[in-house]
Parts: C-alpha cells; sequence; structure tokens
C-alpha cells in the first residue's frame, strides 16, 4: 500500500492549523471542508488538495484493476467472509472492503453468498417436501437433533449419500442452488 503523507503534508497542515484555527473547529451545521474556508491561494492548502487527488487516482486505480476484482469473486463464491479473502489475497481488509463496497456485482455476490450459506434446505423423504431454513439451529431442531453441532457432520459433504435419521436429507442453500437438487 503507497503511503502519501509526507514530512512536507504534515508541515503545511500543522501551519494551516496555526494561520486558520477556525477552519479546523467542528461546528454543527458548518461544512468542515478546509478548501472552502481557506483561501485558494495559500501554498499549503495546494499542498493537501495534492495529496487529496494523489489519494483518489490510487483510489481508482483500485477500483479499476480487473484482475483483483476477479480474484476477489473467486473468494467469494468460495463462500469466503472478507477477512479470510483478505488473509487469502494477501491483502489489507480495507482495500478489500474498498473493492467490494465500490463494485455492485462484487457487493451483491458478496451478500448473496453470505446470506444463503447460512439457510438449510431440508428434504423429508416421506412427505416428499422441501423446507428451508433460515439458519442451521433451526433446522437441526426440526429434524429432531439436540444440538444445532450435530447437524454439522451432515453439512460438511455437498453429496451427503444417506437419509439423516432414515427420513431426511440436508444441504446448503447454495450448494442447493447450483446443483439444482439434493
Amino acid at each position: 500500500m503507497t503511503s502519501y503523507v509526507t514530512p512536507e503534508l504534515l508541515k503545511s497542515l500543522s501551519r494551516l492549523k496555526e494561520k486558520y484555527p477556525d477552519a479546523f473547529e467542528t461546528k454543527k451545521g458548518i461544512s468542515n471542508d478546509i478548501t472552502h474556508l481557506v483561501p485558494a491561494d495559500d501554498p499549503d492548502l495546494r499542498m493537501i488538495v495534492r495529496f487529496r487527488n494523489a489519494v483518489r487516482i490510487g483510489d481508482r486505480r483500485k477500483i479499476a484493476d480487473k484482475r483483483v476484482s476477479r480474484r476477489i469473486a473467486d473468494c467469494y463464491t468460495k463462500y469466503m467472509t472478507m477477512q479470510t479473502t483478505a488473509d487469502y489475497l494477501e491483502m489489507d481488509l480495507v482495500d478489500v472492503k474498498y473493492i467490494t463496497d465500490h463494485n455492485p456485482k462484487l457487493k451483491d455476490l458478496y451478500r448473496k453468498h453470505q446470506h444463503d450459506w447460512g439457510r438449510i434446505i431440508v428434504y423429508d423423504d416421506h412427505t416428499n417436501s422441501y423446507t428451508t431454513y433460515p439458519n442451521k439451529y433451526e433446522a437441526a431442531v426440526s429434524l429432531g437433533f439436540q444440538r444445532s453441532s450435530d447437524l454439522n457432520y451432515y453439512l460438511r459433504y455437498r453429496h451427503y449419500p444417506y437419509l439423516i435419521k432414515g427420513r431426511f436429507k440436508a444441504k446448503r442453500k447454495v450448494w442447493f442452488d447450483e446443483d439444482g437438487c439434493m
């Protein structure tokens, strides 16, 4: 990650604080943007504006890099969270979150996979019906397990071949949608 903060920037910021202390006070209902409160020809203000522009250009480059977006999308399709994606790609969590928030396709993909990963579909062999549960706990209760962790054994496998208690099959909703069935 590139650091745009230089000693000159910090010096110009402190000089601006000394020259225009009112511009750095926070007041309710008043804009805190120092570019509106400090004269435009001030050389220290120009340094701050150059800093802001450099940061914006760097942010645009992050968003525009399609390879990074594709790699993040691949991680999300493997049902990784933002933190595990950042660790896997050896990136900062802030960068992964920024790219995800500014790319609508990535944002939708992340929400769908994180939402559907927790949902469980249970097939009842006797009634030949499917029921969707919002979480593992409710699915485990309906199957007659005492703990939701007992259901983890069956949910670990995408294609568990046997019936649970001779009657049920359970599968994560994302796998059910991708496979089209149990």
